[in-house]
């Protein structure tokens, strides 16, 4: 459809548009939107994508109306103050994230007494080792009491970092060329391949990589009161009969050490400064292709029956979101 401007604008309009494309070279443009979603008959939740991360403010609401949880996200982690309500409008939790990991509890007031102490401040912190990354904390599987896997592909768009000159992929083919590490037949770990066959695959699939797949488990840990996000696996995916496909896994933990003594040579953040920061911090734009969340089938969402490319979309937006709100149900159950 044309627009059609009246002629005692013309001159404005033109004015406005000249000096649009005359400041163009010198703005920075970050890619911001803010979706609304619709989980179910009962919430409903807005964010905001960054440069295809789940980065700024976060709301949620009842099908009354009344607000279920307000904050900010970085990279889909909680950061700075956080509230969540009941339905009846009552504040049943405030936080204020330090770090995407560490907080200090507002509301209700730390207390050591009644039946959940575990509700206090945790004293973990996040350092760093010895090799330049930051340590795990040992979760104990009593206290993991929510968690699933993820399955994500990354491709070069708002991922440059590590797109730029193919680096990541020639990280990675270095360590297994050198004989640093290994890579893997599949994502399950187990069959190791042979150098011989990863250097023929390297050979021959050395510039034609076209996203990565990324398998990874969130989990809450009832010992931190926090949800945190631990990557297993990285495939490089090349492109076959007009799919991406699995050229190999290498096991994300061994490939820490690696990781961090690449450094950062586009930074978003200060406190990223190597890929394995950028890992550690989620800093990357990912697609949501497969979850154990409600999949009883193991179907990767392009699976599903009746699934359009608009259907998978949308049902990422609810998954992303449903992450969020499985947290704040979590703190509202553990509140009374």
């Amino acid at each position: 459809m044309t627009t059609k401007i009246k002629p005692a604008y013309h001159l404005l309009y033109i004015l406005v548009l000249n000096t649009f494309f005359f400041l163009c070279p010198f703005i920075s443009f970050s890619q911001i939107n803010s979706q609304t979603i619709i989980l179910d008959d009962s919430i409903s939740s807005t964010y905001t994508i960054k440069d295809g991360r789940i980065t700024g403010k976060y709301s949620s609401y009842y099908k009354n109306g009344v607000k279920k949880s307000e904050g900010y996200l970085q990279n889909g982690y909680r950061i700075g103050d956080w509230k969540v309500w009941d339905a009846a409008g009552n504040l049943k939790m405030e936080r204020n994230y330090k770090t995407i990991l560490e907080f200090d509890r507002i509301y209700p007031k730390s207390d050591t007494s009644g039946a959940i102490p575990m509700l206090m401040n945790h004293p973990y912190k996040i350092k760093y080792n010895e090799d330049g990354y930051v340590d795990l904390f040992n979760v104990k599987a009593e206290f993991a009491i929510w968690r699933n896997r993820n399955w994500r592909f990354l491709n070069s768009v708002d991922n440059k970092e590590l797109f730029n000159e193919n680096r990541l992929y020639k990280i990675i083919c270095a360590a297994l060329l050198s004989k640093k590490q290994t890579a893997f037949e599949d994502e399950r770990f187990k069959q190791e391949l042979s150098f011989d066959t990863i250097a023929s695959i390297i050979k021959s699939n050395n510039s034609i990589i076209i996203g990565y797949k990324i398998k990874e488990e969130l989990i809450f840990d009832l010992d931190r009161m926090v949800f945190e996000y631990r990557i297993l696996g990285i495939s490089p995916q090349i492109k076959s009969n007009d799919q991406s496909s699995d050229l190999f896994w290498v096991y994300y933990p061994d490939f820490r050490k690696i990781f961090a003594g690449e450094t950062i040579k586009f930074p978003s953040f200060k406190f990223i400064k190597s890929i394995d920061d950028l890992f550690f911090y989620r800093d990357f734009s990912s697609t949501l292709i497969k979850t154990s969340l409600n999949n009883p089938f193991d179907m990767s969402l392009k699976n599903f029956p009746g699934m359009t490319a608009d259907n998978i979309q949308y049902e990422q937006k609810i998954l992303e979101c449903e992450f969020i709100e499985s947290e704040n149900d979590i703190w509202l159950n553990l509140a009374y």
